[in-house]
């Protein structure tokens, strides 16, 4: 059968998707083109905020009317939180399958399996990490690394932990045969993600942590750089600083969610730290690691929140060392604490907030890009444009940037290591010349 993968989300989702792609292949199936028919049609969902659940429905609709005859199957965590209203949103027959039973599609018979089924579970009662793995990943430059699923903080404007469930983690020794994997398959970028990827080893019977597991592998996969996740405030240990700071292949590039500058809002929010502890903990980290990218998210128009909030909020971020920033207007999600708070912020003053925020942000990426200027840079290739002969990478520590070649014969491949020296700043890009 032709089958079509669509993606929505977070990293944990897009490398669900790729195991679910190859699970598809091992068992005879083959994936669709762009210009292919197709058979079955697998969405994988985002519910974070309603506009992702708008999202997923009308990517259904336009298979459907593309492709009549294709069998839909939604999976992800909106099916999870809200299968009933999603098949009722579509006006045809859809199979339904949660978060918590998402590892029937890595055993695909969908001979069996009828265009009006519903596999929805009880996700809050799981207690184990559903199997995904990957042994060739999608091109090999970079790869996901899934140690962790689920969130047992239940923040009050996320839906997440009722999508996804409580904290759950990959066992070591399964952790560390994906990292095998990845490294045999030439990839040179290990990106170490989950959920709440803090939270990892909690629930182990073998006493471990999230450094415990970072100084295994990189100690033991040396020839792959490490890319951490976000981490919360208080999950940013000295211990994971200072093994950040000694590790050449742990790339120095750390996000930690902000959210408000407020206590209080942040109070409200249930995050569990203050402005204060948050400006002490990313301080330390750039004194530490002065070359460190460190990238923050900011929510906008919480329930509550008055102006004199949003303008702690816009101090903490000019005050603090961060590189760049990510902010999002807040989006009611039914069945969170927060939906049954009154909105005081109107949507209009929510996108002021947000482009205010955002443009705080854009000086701060600048600025730190400018002191990369007349330095070398190594970038990991990830495109390269022989016809115009440039290359486009990432650096350890998150700097985008474009490689122009002297000479195209020197073109090199993507998965290697560039030199370049830094010239100029576009389009929130460094640009320079590549050196041999």
């Amino acid at each position: 059968m032709l089958v079509k993968v669509i993606t929505f989300g977070c990293k944990v989702n897009q490398f669900e998707s790729q195991a679910i792609i190859e699970a598809l292949r091992r068992a005879g199936h083959q994936i669709a083109g762009p210009r292919d028919g197709v058979d079955i049609c697998i969405v994988n969902t985002c519910a974070v905020t309603a506009r992702a659940a708008y999202e997923a429905r009308q990517a259904i609709r336009r298979v459907l009317r593309r492709h009549p005859g294709a069998r839909i199957i939604v999976t992800g965590c909106y099916a999870q939180t809200d299968p009933w209203g999603l098949m009722e949103s579509i006006d045809t027959n859809i199979c339904v399958i949660g978060n918590d039973q998402k590892e029937r599609l890595l055993n695909p018979k969908f001979s069996s399996m009828d265009c009006l089924e519903i596999y929805v579970g009880d996700i809050l009662k799981k207690k184990n990490i559903t199997p995904f793995s990957l042994h060739s990943p999608q091109g090999r430059t970079r790869a996901y690394l899934k140690i962790q699923d689920g969130c047992s903080a239940f923040c009050s404007y996320c839906i997440v932990p009722y999508a996804r469930g409580p904290s759950r983690s990959l066992p070591v020794e399964e952790v560390l045969e994906q990292a095998k994997r990845y490294e045999e398959a030439g990839v040179r970028e290990i990106v170490v993600t989950g959920i709440h990827v803090g939270f990892y080893g909690r629930d182990l019977e073998d006493a471990v942590s999230l450094v415990d597991i970072l100084d295994t592998l990189t100690s033991r996969f040396k020839g792959c750089r490490f890319r951490l996740s976000s981490l919360e405030p208080g999950e940013l240990t000295d211990d994971i600083i200072a093994l950040a700071a000694e590790r050449e292949n742990f790339c120095p590039h750390f996000h930690i969610p902000l959210q408000s500058g407020s206590s209080k809002v942040l109070k409200s929010m249930g995050r569990r730290y203050t402005p204060e502890e948050f400006m002490e903990r990313v301080n330390v980290l750039r004194e530490r690691l002065p070359d460190a990218a460190i990238g923050t998210d900011c929510m906008v128009g919480y329930p509550g929140e008055e102006e004199a909030d949003f303008e702690m909020t816009c101090e903490v971020i000019k005050g603090s060392p961060i590189t760049y920033l990510h902010v999002f207007p807040y989006s009611r999600r039914p069945g969170t604490r927060a939906a049954g708070m009154k909105e005081t912020v109107t949507k209009r003053e929510k996108e002021r907030r947000a482009r205010a925020l955002r443009a705080i942000g854009e000086e701060k990426k600048v600025a730190f890009y400018r002191q990369f200027l007349g330095t070398t840079i190594e970038i990991l290739a990830e495109r390269v444009d022989r016809k115009r002969g440039t290359v486009q990478g990432t650096s350890a520590n998150y700097l985008q940037a474009v490689a122009r070649l002297k000479v195209k014969a020197q073109t090199p491949q993507p998965n290697q290591i560039v030199k370049l020296v830094a010239k100029s700043i576009e389009d929130q890009k460094i640009f320079g010349e590549m050196i041999s």
